[in-house]
């Protein structure tokens, strides 16, 4: 059944629906579908694909499977202002879930700190927490990852400025900022994602 599933991935003649649903089947065989990443990694590279609904399944599919060749192209995702604040806060979730995979994204990171969406600005520190392993306020797994039932609440400082941003923004101006970061690696055909 995973095979029929992957097999779908390369189909764009399946309808939406039918393709979520496949997708959200493949996330419960997650184990079974390391396979799968590179038709996941087309269909969320995919300019033409339109249902972001399939492109969410597919995020969360990708974070479930848990390879680390997804990180530059969920981080593409990520910080594209282009993308619905909702898909950008799943492939934020994604990419805090590939912990330390995700350090490559830390020079991308920081201008989401200026973001105008909160869940935008909360995804950017938590991916900066589990990346660095830092321990800024409501970054536990627990709390966030909706896997384990977190509730996606975040204190807010005197300032009304979330915790998790406050802490990541000084981590960044006293540690970060000095520090030497390593580039995303290429993409699945040797072709570079981030410039």
């Amino acid at each position: 059944m995973v095979e029929i599933l992957i097999s779908w991935l390369d189909e764009p003649s399946q309808p939406g629906a039918e393709l979520g649903q496949g997708i959200q089947t493949l996330e419960k065989f997650s184990e079974h579908a390391a396979s799968a990443t590179p038709g996941l990694i087309r269909l969320i590279s995919d300019p033409d694909q339109s249902d972001d609904h399939v492109q969410a399944a597919a995020i969360e599919t990708l974070s479930a499977i848990g390879d680390p060749a997804a990180v530059p192209y969920l981080l593409k995702i990520f910080v594209s202002p282009a993308e619905p604040s909702w898909v950008r806060k799943i492939a934020g979730i994604a990419l805090a879930k590939h912990g330390q995979a995700s350090v490559c994204g830390a020079l991308y990171l920081i201008a989401e700190f200026d973001s105008p969406e909160p869940d935008v600005t909360i995804s950017a520190a938590l991916i900066l927490s589990q990346a660095t392993d830092n321990i800024f306020p409501n970054s536990q797994i627990q709390n966030w990852d909706p896997d384990l039932g977190g509730s996606w609440i975040f204190d807010k400082n005197e300032n009304q400025e979330y915790q998790i941003v406050s802490a990541a923004k000084n981590w960044w101006q006293e540690t970060g900022q000095a520090m030497q970061w390593p580039p995303c690696k290429e993409g699945l055909d040797g072709i570079p994602v981030f410039p």
